[in-house]
């Protein structure tokens, strides 16, 4: 799908092949267990992850993010003093009397005379959702405008945090059909993903589709996965090498690297 990501890798592929060649397993059982090792290495740096950062620190990232790109459209009333007391002092304790008393008709006259932005009611994320990843990278962090009801916002904050894991979630349904255990946070979400399998006397291919709608354009997310694909292909390497050093001193013959 050309919304989704698919994984791929030359090196890796040759890695492996070469690797095979000095294995008694069936080639069959062979792909299907690397092609596992490389997709849970995948999924375990698919965002909330970065390099580094996995896991329950990934997902306290993510939703650190998460809430630091909604609080940069949103302020709270807090927000609403702190920016009025820059121009008056008692503007803003006025501002704080009305919106304790409820008047936050009149109390919203003080936030859009000092600031010019007003002060209304959540409007339920419809602002935040409006605006793609990319373009929240690019505008500006300034604060919208300023809500009434503080409660709102922290409730739509922590219903967008709890999909943090929605993307790396794509990759579940091929995890699961090659018989791996999920990553930590991976199986937090349902993210639309693919698997399939062709194995024939002719061919075996395994692929496996992380079919989240927005999955390609997330930012480095092939960087991400081909660095992934990288460190498996050193570990190959070195499983090449190893294997090597013990047949040369099982056979008495000297190995040499290309």
């Amino acid at each position: 799908m050309s919304s989704g990501i698919i994984v791929q890798s030359q090196s890796h592929q040759a890695a492996f092949e070469r690797f095979a060649s000095g294995s008694k397993k069936s080639m069959v059982a062979l792909v299907k267990g690397e092609f596992g090792i490389v997709l849970d290495k995948v999924a375990r740096y698919t965002p909330p992850a970065s390099e580094g950062v996995t896991g329950l620190k990934a997902e306290r990232q993510g939703k650190a993010k998460v809430a630091a790109d909604i609080r940069s459209i949103y302020g709270t009333p807090g927000d609403a003093y702190d920016a009025i007391k820059g121009t008056s002092a008692a503007s803003a304790s006025a501002f704080w009397f009305l919106h304790k008393q409820g008047n936050d008709d009149d109390a919203s006259k003080i936030v859009r005379a000092a600031t010019g932005k007003s002060f209304s009611s959540f409007d339920g994320g419809t602002l935040h959702q409006r605006v793609s990843p990319a373009q929240r990278r690019k505008r500006r962090k300034e604060i919208v405008f300023f809500v009434r009801n503080p409660q709102s916002l922290e409730s739509y904050i922590q219903q967008e945090e709890s999909h943090v894991w929605w993307l790396a979630s794509g990759w579940a349904p091929a995890l699961r059909a090659l018989g791996r255990k999920l990553p930590y946070g991976v199986g937090k979400a349902n993210g639309p993903g693919n698997f399939r399998a062709i194995i024939n006397d002719r061919r075996i291919e395994l692929i496996a589709t992380d079919e989240v709608g927005y999955a390609s354009n997330v930012r480095d997310i092939n960087r991400r996965i081909a660095w992934a694909m990288q460190v498996r292909t050193q570990d190959l390497n070195d499983m090449w090498d190893k294997y090597l050093a013990t047949l040369a001193r099982e056979t008495g013959f000297k190995s040499a690297k290309k």
